[in-house]
Formats: C-alpha cells, sequence, structure tokens
C-alpha cells in the first residue's frame, strides 16, 4: 500500500443524480478488483504501513466485506468511514450465450427482442451496432459519440459523460493500442444515438462511459444497444467478465449472473478537519436518503427523477 499513488478523491455532495458540491481527499488508493481471490473481509482494517508523505490516508475500492461494516468507526488511529456498502454485479462470460439467455423468463426475453424490433422498424431497417477496438477505430467512435455525451442527462446533471479532452482521448488510444478497450455505438441509419465504452483489465471489461441520445429515449435505445453488446462480448475470447462497477440499479440486477457485497472504505488521519467533513457527509447522505423514502411513500419518487432526466416535455 505504501508505493500506491496519491490520488484526489472526491467526496459527492449529490441530491439523486444531481451534484451540489464536490471535495477532494489526498488518498491513496487500492482498486480491489473482480478476479482477484479476495475473501470476503469481517473487520476491514488499515494497512500496517503510514501513509506516504502528501496523503491523508487510504481508500480500499470495491472491498468485499462478509456483513455490513458501521458507517463511521476509530480504528488504529484513523477514522473509518464507510459511505457506500452495496451488492457489486456482474457477468460470468465463459458461458454459452444461450445459456445466459435461457436464465431469463419468456416474457423478458420476448420485452428484449420486441425493443430490438421496433427500434429497428423506427430506422427503416437500417439499425446497427458499431465496434471499435484500435486507436484509428477509437478516434472515431471518440468523434461518434462525443456529442451524444454532451447531451446525455448524466452530463447534464452531474459532468458524468465522457471526458471531451485531448487527455481522455490519448489515453483510449494507448489502451486501443495495448488491445485494452471496446467501444460501441448504435446508429440509427448514419445518426449514432446511444454509446458504450469498456477499458479492459485483466481480461475484465468494465461498465465505464455510457450515455444515449434523449430524443431516443422512447426507444429503449440503451437496452438495445447493451444487449446486443454482451452477445459480442459473450463470443470474445479476450473478455472473461463484465464488471457492472460499484453501485446498484434495476438494470445491474437484472443482467448480472452474480453478485458479491462490497464497501468502499476509507481511512482517513483523524484531524479535526475530516472528521467534521466526514460525518457533515454522512448526515448529508442520511437527510438525502431519507427524503427519497419520504418521496416514494408518496409514489413521486420515479416522476421526479425523470423530470431531474429528461425536463419538461410536451
Amino acid at each position: 500500500m505504501q508505493d500506491l499513488p496519491i490520488r484526489h478523491v472526491p467526496l459527492n455532495f449529490r441530491l439523486g443524480d444531481w451534484a451540489l458540491w464536490r471535495v477532494r481527499l489526498p488518498l491513496q488508493v487500492r482498486q480491489v478488483r473482480l478476479n482477484e481471490a479476495t475473501e470476503p473481509d469481517a473487520v476491514a482494517i488499515p494497512p500496517a504501513c503510514p501513509p506516504a508523505p502528501g496523503s491523508e490516508g487510504f481508500v480500499l475500492r470495491g472491498h468485499p466485506v462478509a456483513a455490513g461494516l458501521p458507517v463511521m468507526a476509530s480504528i488504529a488511529g484513523y477514522l473509518r468511514y464507510v459511505p457506500l456498502q452495496y451488492d457489486h454485479y456482474y457477468i460470468d462470460l465463459s458461458i454459452p450465450f444461450a445459456a445466459y439467455q435461457a436464465r431469463f423468463s419468456g416474457k423478458t426475453r420476448s420485452t428484449i427482442h420486441r425493443k430490438i424490433r421496433r427500434f429497428a422498424e423506427a430506422c427503416g431497417g437500417d439499425a446497427r451496432v458499431g465496434e471499435y477496438r484500435t486507436p484509428e477505430e477509437i478516434r472515431s467512435f471518440l468523434d461518434a459519440a462525443l456529442p451524444i455525451a454532451q447531451r446525455s442527462y448524466q452530463e447534464r446533471l452531474f459532468g458524468g459523460g465522457m471526458p471531451a479532452t485531448p487527455a481522455f482521448a490519448a489515453q483510449a488510444m494507448s489502451l486501443a493500442a495495448k488491445g485494452q478497450v471496446r467501444a460501441y455505438i448504435l446508429f440509427d441509419r448514419q445518426v449514432p444515438v446511444a454509446y458504450l465504452y469498456c477499458p479492459l483489465i485483466d481480461a475484465v471489461a468494465y461498465y465505464h462511459y455510457v450515455g444515449y441520445d434523449p430524443d431516443y429515449a422512447r426507444w429503449s435505445v440503451g437496452t438495445v444497444l447493451f444487449w446486443q453488446v454482451l452477445e459480442r462480448m459473450f463470443g470474445d475470447g479476450g473478455i472473461h467478465f463484465f464488471d457492472f462497477t460499484e453501485g446498484e440499479s434495476e438494470q445491474k440486477r437484472q443482467f448480472a449472473t452474480h453478485q458479491r457485497k462490497c464497501a468502499n472504505v476509507f481511512f482517513v488521519r483523524k484531524r479535526l478537519r475530516y472528521i467534521l467533513l466526514l460525518k457533515f457527509h454522512h448526515r448529508f447522505e442520511k437527510s438525502v436518503t431519507t427524503a427519497g423514502n419520504f418521496l416514494t411513500s408518496l409514489g413521486v419518487k420515479q416522476k421526479v427523477r425523470q423530470l431531474m432526466r429528461f425536463g419538461l416535455r410536451r
């Protein structure tokens, strides 16, 4: 852990999908990879080594846990903060695609295939998925996908669209040169309407950047693209798992073959400013959760989320 690079880890204050405020902490980050043989941890203790100069502690991301951890605890001179505990969903791509499809009910399969047919019909029969792997192909992918990313709700609400920066383009092409990226675009004739960008690490594809043109939301283009991407990945011998990364959603639960309980665990030096900051963040998160539960009880939470994503539609 001592030799881990120091990163400025964001601590986000969000209202649903909307980022209100972000604080960055200089911490050393360890990402636990899906294909690591890591047993669930019932305690989560800090590394034995001290933080590197300039670091205020450590973060273990995607750390497998045996049970729920307290959100805050004092341990070995650190404030241990666990802001996120979640079911980590992933897909085992080693089975045949036919066997994967058989996991779904006949109704679900019919619904997915109907969405694909409806979109194809709306495109006059000219709907297609483009796949991009080489540096030259990734350059074309970025040219087509970035305008979608700028219009996506992820970008409008919290700047979460795919970065339109030279640094990101250079990184993507560098990964492509090593065969470590898969990218896809769904087209309506010649018009790109949805994209998915997946870097590869040790034969694991990561669900990194995804977006679609909001004008095509009624055609479920995200689902249309994702299902066809999965079919290709099951036939791709260079990919063993598809990792949905942290967080939970109905889509992840629906499409995953496996899950494991994980947590993001912060070990931060016990200094007054950090104690106050982390306690405030925890209370803010609790208030947002309480408000969300209240909206759910009124039956309006989904409508509020749709309004935040798509705005008022006539």
